[in-house]
């Protein structure tokens, strides 16, 4: 996998990939990092998460079915 790197400013959720390397149609991973200090001096916003809720009343556990390969 070839890796490039680059910085950026997001724009309505929008970031620009630069034009020399052709990227088109292609599939990309892509990790964001950004410095918190200064995205709140700048008055950005992180977001937050809320812990995922699972339903579990009524649920019965059964070991077997657990342990069971497939």
């Amino acid at each position: 996998m070839k890796t490039i790197e680059f910085e950026a400013d997001v724009r309505d959720s929008r970031i620009q990939v630069p034009r020399d390397e052709n990227l088109e149609a292609c599939h990309v991973k892509v990790i964001l990092m950004w410095d918190q200090e200064r995205a709140r001096r700048s008055g950005m916003t992180a977001t937050t998460f809320s812990p995922p809720v699972l339903k579990t009343k009524g649920y019965r556990f059964d070991r077997k079915e657990a342990n069971a390969r497939r």
